[in-house]
């Protein structure tokens, strides 16, 4: 299941196809789907009510066959606009496009939420956060003046083993990658366990450094970016589409850059934008710092890509790899793809480290997913995120951090990292106490590990959403 939407049909076959047990399990999952319960809970209302209307009626004079069809129509409306809504997933009416194309911000984010997750019972939540009106504003007592930049990038559907070491010989921007390791400004981090499996969860309780045991107060408390405008940096939110609806109050009151990619693909059934669009915005709000004479403030900005969202193979320009093979199982060609949009990712990682190797101050960029994908191969009766349990697979991320020769002559990263290596996992917590901590935040300190991660999540079908240890998840 996908983010509470069924998958399209085509996928459907090739989920059955894994195996009975597994066919069995994703149709459970189904039915513990917001969207599946809310829209049958107002069929089955609507049924009840026009069949008494209909019963206690069918001897009444003042029924006539008018009333009877209008009932009768009131018992099937709701299917009917499920239907409706999936039918127009991909040609949306006129209007819905018109107003997300407005330069209007907050209408016009506010009306694309409300698109993307009709049915779900996150719906009021982002609305909220679309407007920028839920978090709080941060108020630091420390003020930071010297120069300097600080980069949160956030990836999406980014598994834990789709980068790392492991894949330096898969392409070039990879090696690179590693390449950057050894040389000494970089560093592959240990497997980040994700604080939920769906971005409109995990993105909040990232930009704020909420823990899943508290997960409410993600929506309310300061954000990240929040924080370091208060203390002193100049601030932005640079992201593909809809993934700018998480940025907080200092964003959407003006105090800050925001950009995100005007691609109306949801809308119009057209693909994504790549995160290459996102590349020339950032290098412009960072280039004051490529002059040593800069004597500004501070700079901080938050990139949130696309990233390896499916489908895998919109996400990546397609002169990029050589064309897939034919003969093909479903499953290799999707380890495929995936693995190219990986690469792509890859790709954007190492541009971004180019662009702080030209800053003449301590730069340093902080990396990590908002959650992973379960795919084919993992044969867990699952597809893609936010499932009705939550998967090892869908959970566990990437995190890298990587900086330029004015930080690493500073001696910050290593001393900030310097308990980190140890750890056989992250929380993601870790990942925003890296970013606050490199960007002169709680005191520069070296940031201690959590002992036992925790993700909001489900360990198994028919439990309660809730804070579980990570090492409790099964693939």
């Amino acid at each position: 299941m996908m983010n509470g939407f069924p998958p399209p049909a085509e996928i459907v076959p090739t989920v059955i196809k894994t195996s009975p047990i597994e066919a069995i399990g994703a149709f459970r999952s189904a039915l513990e789907m917001p969207n599946f319960r809310i829209w049958g809970t107002i069929f089955v209302f609507c049924l009840v009510c026009s069949s008494l209307t209909m019963w206690f009626g069918r001897h009444s004079k003042d029924v006539n066959k008018k009333t009877r069809t209008a009932v009768l129509s009131a018992c099937i409306l709701p299917l009917a606009i499920g239907l409706w809504v999936q039918l127009i997933a991909d040609s949306p009416p006129d209007w819905i496009a018109n107003v997300y194309d407005a330069e209007t911000t907050v209408a016009g984010q506010i009306v694309l939420v409300a698109y993307g997750v009709i049915g779900s019972n996150e719906f009021f939540r982002e609305i909220e956060n679309a407007a920028g009106g839920a978090h709080q504003e941060a108020h630091e007592t420390i003020k930071i003046t010297a120069p300097s930049l600080s980069v949160l990038v956030i990836g999406e559907s980014m598994r834990a083993d789709g980068l790392g070491p492991q894949k330096r010989t898969r392409g070039p921007w990879s090696m690179k990658l590693d390449d950057r390791v050894h040389a000494g400004f970089a560093a592959w981090l240990p497997p980040v366990c994700a604080s939920h499996d769906s971005t409109e969860t995990s993105v909040p309780m990232l930009i704020t450094g909420v823990t899943p045991d508290r997960q409410r107060e993600a929506d309310e408390a300061p954000t990240g970016l929040s924080r370091l405008h208060s203390a002193g940096y100049d601030v932005g939110w640079i992201a593909s589409g809809p993934q700018g609806l998480f940025a907080g109050p200092e964003i959407f009151k003006g105090h800050g850059l925001f950009w995100h990619s005007k691609n109306t693909w949801l809308l119009n059934g057209g693909t994504p934008p790549l995160d290459e669009d996102l590349l020339p915005v950032a290098k412009n709000f960072i280039s004051p710092l490529t002059s040593s004479s800069y004597t500004g403030n501070p700079k901080a900005l938050v990139l949130h890509l696309w990233g390896s969202h499916a489908v895998y193979q919109d996400t990546y320009p397609k002169t990029l790899f050589s064309p897939d093979p034919t003969g093909l199982s479903e499953e290799e060609l999707e380890n495929l793809q995936y693995d190219h949009s990986n690469e792509y990712g890859a790709k954007t990682l190492e541009t971004v480290g180019e662009m702080l190797d030209d800053v003449k101050f301590p730069a340093f960029a902080v990396y990590t997913s908002d959650h992973g994908d379960n795919l084919l191969r993992d044969h867990n009766g699952l597809l893609r995120h936010l499932g009705a349990r939550t998967s090892q697979a869908a959970t566990m991320v990437p995190g890298f951090v990587m900086w330029n020769k004015a930080a690493a002559q500073s001696g910050i990263p290593r001393k900030v990292l310097s308990k980190i290596a140890k750890a056989q996992h992250l929380a993601q917590v870790d990942l925003y106490r890296i970013w606050m901590a490199l960007s002169g935040l709680d005191g520069k300190a070296t940031v201690i590990p959590t002992e036992s991660p925790l993700v909001y999540g489900a360990v198994k079908l028919g439990d309660k959403y809730g804070p579980v240890p990570c090492s409790s998840l099964k693939p």
